[in-house]
């Protein structure tokens, strides 16, 4: 399973064979619509009944009708990935550009749920049910599976199954077989539909398979496990293949279907994108964090179902509902004419006319008899469309046998209509009568299939049975290519010998696309044959005995379309070795002209295909293992690819593709015979050929230019492109010898590369261009791949002889963004493209095993990098995907370690990926001064990290509110991070004048006007789709830093807030990710000369403190090994402390202090933050002084003031304690605490093994001579405080006196008595101040809401509710997040929870927020993580309101570790009513 912080399931999870939903389809909980057509079934529809399952909201179809909400466009857009964004613009260029016409228009209205009014819940049923196709090699299979794997299969069907979501995954459960579930609880044996399973099974999860690609395996490839469909979308497949069969003369083709051979064909559409490399693959948590695509590439559905792309947003299993297209979840087997298929003669029904025909009329001259004989050998779309362009054609009267055959061949997948037909025909032949009104019929069913032009009067429409046909229209040519390619049909049509027919296959799939036109499927066999030795001499099972025969290919004749023209057939001319069989199979038409290739003396194994307007127009015959190739013929204006069988291994025994109506052919491919091998050799067993071959982008992409065949290609880097097989491909080789396969070498290839040139702006690369020196005319010559309009270039020089060793490319889900180059002596070029957007990924020799640790983002390059190829959208003028090109001598042993690191390759401690490599060993890295108060995170909240040297430093140039930052050097090129492309929210720069000596001493944080309103808060992201980070003390915007010198150290120039200064400091580094700053450290190295100075700077990494230029002590001895953090009760120069907050754990134990300066609440916590917390305001004039703690267990704390007053004890207080306060002659300045172990996330609290005070030498007489009171230690306070029932987690007596609590929803808080863990706990906030409201989901136990965070301005800081797990990286959606405009007067005026009651507790799952603003926010934990759905029924939502005078200040309910059990509101009178 998922782990709580790794990203969510991004997968397509929709039907392989149909493109739809399996789940999270939904429509308004409305009656249908009833339909005007007679032929329809009213139950479908509950009738005009107001209740019933289309109205029930416990129904999970059903969604409230005022839910329904139009989603914007960009939440769409957003939510697709760049393959669907691609898909859709073509769509719309395809559709203003008229290639769409009679297609529903793209510019949908995109809601939550489809119209009720449209569709009933019994009608979407069956999206909920499930088969698969199971491969051996899945981790995770159905109880029952062994029996089928114990034959040596591969693959095998399941039953039928109920889809479901757990946690972040889609999975399913389903039996073997359909009649393996049953219910036993009413003592019969009778089976159900659906498989039953015990609770304590689906408790365990130890049932069922999982459907999604296993993609963390440590296989050498990501493993496609599963191939999941709906049960009814099988049938389908299954009848679709019946009929191929019989189409082609073989009866019963659904039974001898074999799942491994039927495996073998789908698994080869699957792919949308190339072999994906296993170095990627996540192997741990932090890996599944830094990752920024999970594999997402390669879905669990087929590659040629080109439906709707877009509909796989954001979560795989969430469906968009576009308007208009609700037909395409209804059920296709309730259809209204599945009993009535024909109408009877009697009909009268009115026909519609075609429309008028066109002026012009180039059949004006034929014979009404000649016209009527074209028809015959037409279907009826193509009919209705001559119909269309010729007036001659439009008044021609069809008989009434047209309409049989339509009904005939134009409606399989209706068996009782076919068969209906069948009977209506053999009775007209015996009788001579005919009592069918066979055109009625057939206008009919094309009514209930129109979509209505103004998109109303959907009612007379039957959406199942368009359904259906939509599915049919995606099966049947999926059965034509299965059959045609099937050792039945070789037995049946060549009589091809068993063992050769069950060796043969499309191994390497098609090249070419289908458009959708109408054509054939066709074959060409040109194996061995079988024939009759003596039809009286019978074999064992009494048919005649018959021998194996080898042919002999002689001649290839390859058709064209008129001299010069494209490809329209292919000939193959076969004999046997006696000359007794010598014949021509033919693939396609024959053409007015054709060439004849001579094969007799060559092995012909496979073609280059050229492809140009999506049909094969030309052709190259391969010969002898791929080292021969015949000349080019055809029409060659396309892109080219060579699809070959490996003569080791593979026999060419013929060709299969699909011919369109045109006469030309749209797609190919090879048929494949794997002859019987050696089973072992010497030295064990051999490993059997695949049934199907991975399409790698070397294998399966078509090119401007055959690449070299010597040369190694690794997978391009990119965007998942669903179209890269029809992409046209590019490379570039800078290395000598290397030209393009099948094609003779040019003369004065003898050269040499100078330069590299990339051309890029801000958001992408846009060209590459390459500069050689061709030594045989001493010149110089270019190459290009892409374009050289752009605003930026920047190049890297090579020296004669000088390679390039590594490459480093930036890309991500929209085109590749950058390209870095290493060469052999250790120079490195400049990213050419916004250096740090994307993920970078490296391409290196192997690294050192000693080095620092290496990103995830690496490949290892066993080979000389002399080459990349790509493909390049002409449009948009950027690269999509890019790769290297590798020449590997298997007799070199290649370099393990460069004289230079690698950018992007090494990361840090926080596993953030180092921008040029990390410091020297011998320099330390300390925390930043902001920090200090926090111990170190187990996460990393930036993508890179990033250094430079103070020593030469000219120029600082910082863009905004530390977006980034530039530095200037005396010597070298400037070096940036963050994101320095936008100079309008302003620039800082500070100068250095390092020519007169002035040099950098420390470094000053300075204070200013926040821009942000909450902590943690990214203003303008938070109604986003993307994830947002929401820990509280994390801090997006850095206060801007000043460098202190040695010349104006006396003139800052704003109040400090920090400061740093040392002599020893010499470096500064960076944590950062493409859009902003994140953190800073300082870094430090020893000085030689000062032998001290190692043990200095090991004191200033210990205690933050010492980076501060005052001489601050602790008031003890702390011991060397004990991590410490800290903070200040003043800053210099800066805001007093007015309150402190204090956090304590729901045990009662400590956690961390919180200080409000003039105001504002801080973000730098002293420990941790905490669902429980208390407040003490500090009066004029006050200041922290000393503290009090237990004796024994620092489980609490309190703080005392120089007027005598104590804070209430933060924690668990105990009789004995300890008072400390400053020594004579000192005054308290801070706080610190250490810790002697690690800190586990999992763990509630801090363990502190000391706390004491940070003190000084006092600063004022005044300060100094004045006479601080006596304080007195606090009241103990019970920690949890125990309730008449229920314990509080949180301090019930500081509850203040104003508010008061409502009652909680569910009130059934007998059942969490005396449970260990379960308590009460409230939270309180300032609607005034209040920005937005955040939602946690328990990802890792029982999917229910688990907290809740209120985020505020800085005057009101972070309140939470329930358990937020402070010390990991929480990623909160979209969905689960509301903004509220607090200080425009917004406030929530009704809440709804809806909950699930359980036997021994109940969950909150799901809540409503509306304020008096409009504003309305849903979340529920099971469209995030759903594990069963969750009815909302009447009894399980309630609804929580405040009246007029009121206003909701806060929440109240009761919590565990996992879930929010109840949840009430804290109301108080509102305060304009207050006052009057």
């Amino acid at each position: 399973m998922c782990d709580a912080g790794a990203r969510s399931y991004e997968t397509h999870f929709y039907c392989a064979l149909c493109g739809g939903p399996f789940a999270k389809v939904l429509r308004t909980a409305v009656p249908p619509a009833p339909p005007n057509n007679v032929d329809y079934d009213h139950e479908l529809y509950g009738g005009r009944s107001t209740d019933g399952a289309d109205t029930d909201l416990e129904n999970e179809f059903n969604l409230d009708p005022k839910d329904n909400r139009i989603l914007p466009e960009e939440f769409v857009l957003n939510n697709m990935s760049h393959a669907a964004k691609r898909s859709r613009a073509l769509r719309l260029r395809a559709e203003e550009d008229g290639f769409r016409r009679g297609i529903m228009g793209e510019q949908r209205t995109t809601w939550h749920a489809y119209d009720g009014g449209l569709i009933s819940t019994q009608q979407m049923k069956w999206t909920k049910s499930l088969r698969a196709l199971i491969y051996k090699r899945a981790k995770r299979q159905p109880l029952n599976h062994d029996r089928y794997l114990n034959n040596g299969q591969n693959a095998y069907l399941t039953g039928r199954g109920l889809i479901r979501q757990s946690q972040n995954w889609a999975d399913a459960f389903a039996s073997i077989e359909e009649d393996e579930g049953h219910d036993e609880s009413d003592g019969s044996d009778v089976h159900t539909e659906f498989p039953v399973f015990s609770d304590e099974e689906i408790q365990n999860d130890t049932y069922g398979f999982h459907v999604y690609q296993e993609l963390g395996r440590s296989d050498a490839h990501y493993v496609i496990s599963s191939i999941p469909f709906h049960d009814e979308c099988w049938t389908m497949l299954d009848l679709a293949i019946e009929e191929a069969g019989k189409e082609r003369g073989i009866s019963e083709m659904n039974e001898r279907v074999e799942m491994d051979d039927l495996w073998g064909y789908l698994r080869g559409l699957v792919g949308v994108t190339g072999v994906m490399d296993s170095s990627i693959v996540p192997q741990s948590t932090w890996a599944a964090l830094l990752e920024e695509r999970r594999g997402d590439g390669i879905v669990t559905r087929l590659g040629e179902v080109d439906y709707r792309e877009g509909q796989g947003a954001g979560e795989g299993w969430q469906w968009k509902h576009e308007e208009g297209l609700h037909w395409l979840v209804a059920d296709p087997s309730r259809i209204s004419v599945l009993d009535s298929p024909l109408l009877p003669l009697v009909s009268n029904n009115p026909f519609p006319c075609a429309p008028r025909a066109a002026l012009v009329d180039p059949f004006q001259l034929l014979p009404p008899e000649i016209i009527l004989e074209i028809c015959t050998m037409l279907t009826s779309t193509d009919i209705f469309s001559l119909k269309t362009a010729t007036p001659v054609a439009h008044n021609l009267g069809l008989p009434d046998s047209f309409y049989r055959r339509f009904l005939r061949d134009e409606f399989k997948y209706l068996p009782t209509l076919v068969k209906e037909v069948g009977d209506c025909e053999a009775i007209r032949e015996r009788r001579g009568l005919d009592t069918i009104d066979w055109r009625g019929s057939f206008e009919r069913l094309r009514r209930l299939m129109m979509v209505p032009k103004d998109g109303e009067g959907w009612e007379s429409v039957d959406i199942c049975l368009k359904n259906r046909n939509r599915i049919w229209k995606i099966v049947k040519p999926m059965a034509d290519h299965f059959v045609e390619s099937s050792p039945a049909l070789l037995l049946h049509r060549y009589n091809a010998p068993v063992p050769f027919a069950e060796r043969t296959g499309v191994v390497r799939g098609y090249v070419g696309v289908r458009t959708g036109r109408q054509g054939l499927i066709e074959s060409v066999y040109f194996g061995p044959r079988t024939r009759v030795i003596d039809p009286d001499i019978k074999d064992e099972a009494g048919d005649p005995l018959r021998e194996d025969m080898a042919l002999t290919l002689d001649v290839v004749r390859v058709w064209l379309d008129g001299e010069g023209g494209p490809l329209c057939g292919l000939g193959f001319f076969v004999s046997s070795e006696d000359q007794e069989m010598q014949k021509w199979e033919r693939f396609g038409r024959r053409g007015s002209a054709h060439v004849d290739v001579d094969v007799r003396s060559k092995t012909l194994t496979g073609f280059v295909f050229c492809l140009h307007n999506h049909m094969v127009c030309g052709v190259q015959l391969v010969f002898n293992n791929d080292t021969l190739f015949s000349p080019k013929i055809g029409r060659w204006n396309g892109v080219a690819r060579k699809i070959t069988a490996p003569s080791q291994y593979r026999n060419l025994v013929g060709v299969i593709g699909f011919v369109s109506s045109g006469g030309f052919i749209e797609t190919l491919g090879i048929l494949e015979e794997t002859p019987e091998l050696e089973r072992e050799d010497a030295i064990g067993p051999l490993t059997a050929p695949p049934q199907t071959v991975d399409l790698s982008h070397a294998e399966a992409s078509v090119w401007k230019r055959l690449p070299p065949p010597d040369v190694k290609l690794l997978e391009r880097e990119g965007p998942h492109i669903t179209d890269w097989r029809m992409c046209k491909g590019e490379w570039e080789i800078w290395a000598n010898g290397f030209h393009e396969e099948g094609a003779e070498e040019p003369r004065g290839n003898d050269r040499t590369l100078l330069e590299i040139v990339g051309y890029y702006d801000d958001t992408a690369l846009r060209g590459l261009e390459f500069l050689y020196n061709e030594r045989s005319s001493d010149r110089r010559v270019t190459s290009l791949l892409g374009s050289k309009l752009a605003k930026d270039r920047d190049s890297i020089c090579f020296e004669e002889g000088e390679l390039v060793a590594a490459v480093v490319i930036c890309y991500s889900d929209a085109c590749v963004h950058g390209i870095l180059f290493v060469t052999g002596g250790g120079r490195t070029s400049e990213v050419f493209g916004p250096r740090y957007l994307g993920t970078h990924k490296v391409f290196a020799p192997t690294a050192p095993i000693d080095g620092p640790s290496q990103t995830i983002f690496r490949k290892e390059t066993t080979g000389d990098i002399i080459g990349l190829h790509c493909l390049y959208d002409e449009e948009d003028q950027k690269f999509l995907q890019l790769g290297l090109m590798l020449l590997i001598d298997d007799d070199r042993i290649y370099e393990t370690e460069l004289p230079h690191s690698i950018p992007f390759s090494d990361l840090d401690s926080k596993l953030q990926v180092w921008d040029d490599g990390p410091p020297p060993k011998e320099w330390s890295i300390a925390s930043r001064p902001g920090e200090m108060g926090i111990f170190t995170r187990d996460f990393a909240p930036a993508q890179f990290s990033g250094w430079i040297a103070l020593g030469s430093l000219r120029k600082v140039t910082i863009y905004g509110r530390m977006k980034g930052v530039r530095f200037s050097f005396a010597e070298g090129k400037d070096r940036f991070f963050g994101y320095v492309q936008d100079a309008s929210s302003g620039v800082y720069v500070q100068e250095i004048d390092y020519e007169n000596g002035e040099r950098v001493t420390g470094i000053v944080v300075v204070r200013e006007d926040p821009i942000c309103s909450s902590p943690g808060e990214n203003q303008g992201f938070r109604d986003s789709i993307e994830s947002t980070s929401t820990n509280g003390d994390e801090q997006q915007y850095l206060d801007r830093i000043y460098l202190l010198t040695n010349q104006n150290e006396g003139e800052l120039p704003l109040t400090v807030k920090y400061r740093v200064s040392s002599p020893y400091l010499v470096a500064i580094k960076f944590d950062f990710s493409y859009h902003q700053l994140i953190s800073w450290a300082p870094i430090y190295a020893p000085d030689s000369t000062v032998p001290a100075s190692k043990k200095l700077i090991s004191e200033m990494l210990q205690f933050p403190w010492k980076c501060r230029l005052d001489d601050i002590t602790a008031d003890r001895k702390i011991k060397p090994t004990s991590r410490v953090a800290c903070v200040f009760f003043d800053e210099e120069g800066g805001k007093r402390i007015d309150a402190v907050k204090g956090y304590v754990g729901k045990s009662g134990d400590f956690c961390g202090l919180l200080f409000r300066r003039d105001g504002d609440w801080e973000n730098n916590v002293f420990g941790h933050r905490s669902a429980y917390e208390l407040t003490f305001e500090l009066m004029e004039g006050e200041r922290f002084t000393s503290i009090f703690f237990p004796e024994e267990d620092l489980k609490a704390l309190a703080l005392c003031t120089n007027q005598g007053r104590t804070t209430p004890w933060f924690g668990r207080g105990s009789g004995r304690v300890i008072f400390r306060e400053s020594p004579e002659g000192l005054e308290s300045v801070g706080i610190y605490g250490t810790l002697d172990r690690e800190i586990k996330y999992y763990e509630e609290t801090i363990d502190w093994d000391a706390i004491g005070l940070l003190c000084r030498p006092y600063r004022r007489c005044s300060v100094a001579c004045s006479k601080t009171h006596s304080p007195t230690p606090p009241p103990i306070t019970q920690f949890p405080q125990s309730g008449p029932e229920l314990p509080w987690f949180s301090n019930i007596q500081a509850l203040p006196a104003e508010v008061w609590l409502s009652p909680l929803v569910a009130q059934r808080e007998e059942q969490y008595i005396g449970k260990p863990g379960i308590g009460r706990a409230y939270s309180l906030f300032d609607p005034a101040q209040l920005d937005q409201i955040v939602a946690h989901i328990n990802l890792s136990h029982r999917a229910g809401i688990k907290s809740l965070r209120f985020c505020g301005t800085s005057r009101m800081g972070l309140v939470t509710l329930g358990e937020w797990p402070e010390r990991e990286d929480v990623k909160v959606k979209g969905p689960a997040k509301m903004k509220i405009s607090g200080p425009a007067g917004e406030r929530i005026e009704k809440v709804k929870v809806a909950f699930q009651r359980l036997d021994q507790q109940d969950r909150v799952v799901g809540l409503s927020m509306e304020t008096n603003f409009g504003r309305l926010k849903k979340v529920f934990s099971s469209e995030l993580c759903p594990e069963r759905p969750i009815h909302l029924s009447p009894h399980n939502v309630k609804s929580l309101e405040c009246a007029e005078a009121e206003e909701v200040v806060g929440f109240h309910a009761i919590v565990s570790d996992y879930n929010i059990h109840d949840l009430g509101l804290v109301l108080r009178r509102c305060p304009t009513f207050a006052s009057s």
